[in-house]
């Protein structure tokens, strides 16, 4: 008889205890095998069988998993609408309430956007679930209504985290002077300063929606207004902390730089956990949402070539490889590349995961044989 268990299973003898101690099942039942009878045989052969199919349906069920994870890894995991509600829709946060009233949206809807009017405004207790720190990728999209004030210049902060040292935090912000024809638009790393920080000049007029998308992947950061691509530049030395206390993003306050509040209206605030492409951000303004392809991040079309291989395999498609991740079925990650030919010569025989990055972003995962 036997018991699984996992990858090993316990054999023992029909007319005693003794337990076998090999470590695959085709060993266990070889050694029950010996000495048997046809119709015994018969049967251990059945469930030879039988065990080799289980074995088959415990790999795909892996693989199948493998690449959940795979296309999962990246996400949306904050999403406040502002619909008549502080919570997030997504994660676990509920935005902090003091000095934020709701209002009316950028299609005419009451009560389904927020303005901002304090200094206190900010994620409930601080604390923000999985936010992306260090240099880690990340996305964040939002809708943005700048109201007019008694300031004659004003810097309109429209979020913000992290700490407040040099290269600590992960802020934008928003310039205004009437009697500039152009301001600056600026991602700064510590606050209000300009050390290390992009910049961008545009115009910029009150009481008008705008959709702000800041993506960071690491050593680019990019900021697109209304889909227009405004700042593409790499950067060094970011390294989003979290100032000693809990990460907690700042909307429309000036608690870091200055003592009073611009009031802002603000909407659709979204935080992903990679940098989207130019085409999700095209997908954001149209329709503030991503397809369900997006979401699955399987949205790159690529062709694997020859397919099973036992030498070279050619990765075809338009644009230029990013990162190229192979994970054995195990999901162990067993190799990584930028190049479109990748040799596996080296490769044990089986099945593998091949998820491909390209230059914008966009992901494939597929599957290959290595013969």
């Amino acid at each position: 008889k036997f018991h699984f268990t996992g990858s090993k299973v316990p054999l023992y003898r029909h007319t005693g205890s003794q337990k076998f101690t090999g470590n695959s099942i085709q060993e266990k039942l070889s050694i029950h095998l010996i000495g048997r009878g046809s119709s015994r045989g018969l049967r251990a052969e059945l469930c030879l069988k039988s065990l080799n199919l289980l074995i088959m349906k415990t790999k795909l069920l892996s693989l199948v998993l493998l690449v959940f994870s795979l296309t999962n890894a990246q996400s949306l995991i904050h999403n406040f609408t502002f619909d008549g509600t502080y919570n997030d829709a997504v994660g676990t946060s509920s935005y902090f309430q003091n000095g934020t009233f709701f209002r009316t949206d950028r299609n005419g809807i009451a009560s389904r956007a927020i303005e901002v009017n304090s200094v206190n405004a900010g994620i409930a207790g601080g604390a923000m679930p999985n936010i992306p720190i260090g240099t880690s990728s990340r996305t964040i999209s939002i809708w943005v209504r700048f109201l007019p004030s008694a300031n004659s210049f004003d810097r309109y902060f429209i979020f913000g985290y992290g700490g407040n040292g040099e290269n600590q935090g992960f802020n934008l912000t928003q310039a205004f002077n009437p009697t500039n024809a152009v301001n600056t638009l600026q991602v700064s790393t510590a606050g209000f300063s300009s050390d290390n920080s992009v910049n961008a000049s545009v115009v910029v007029s009150m009481n008008v929606w705008y959709h702000y998308v800041v993506s960071f992947n690491g050593s680019v950061v990019k900021v697109y207004r209304n889909n227009q691509l405004l700042i593409n530049q790499t950067v060094s030395g970011w390294n989003t902390t979290s100032g000693g206390g809990t990460l907690g993003l700042r909307l429309g306050n000036n608690t870091v730089g200055q003592s009073t509040t611009s009031p802002i209206y603000l909407d659709d605030l979204q935080v992903y956990t990679y940098a989207l492409s130019d085409a999700e951000v095209t997908n954001l303004y149209n329709n503030n949402t991503l397809t369900t392809s997006y979401f699955n991040q399987n949205n790159l079309q690529v062709a694997l070539y020859p397919n099973p291989t036992s030498n070279i395999l050619n990765i075809e498609m338009t644009n230029d490889v990013k990162s190229v991740e192979i994970y054995n079925i195990q999901g162990q990650k067993v190799m990584t590349s930028t190049k479109k030919q990748i040799n596996v010569a080296d490769f044990s025989a089986g099945m593998y995961m091949i998820k491909i990055q390209d230059t914008e972003n966009a992901i494939a995962t597929k599957k290959f044989v290595k013969q």
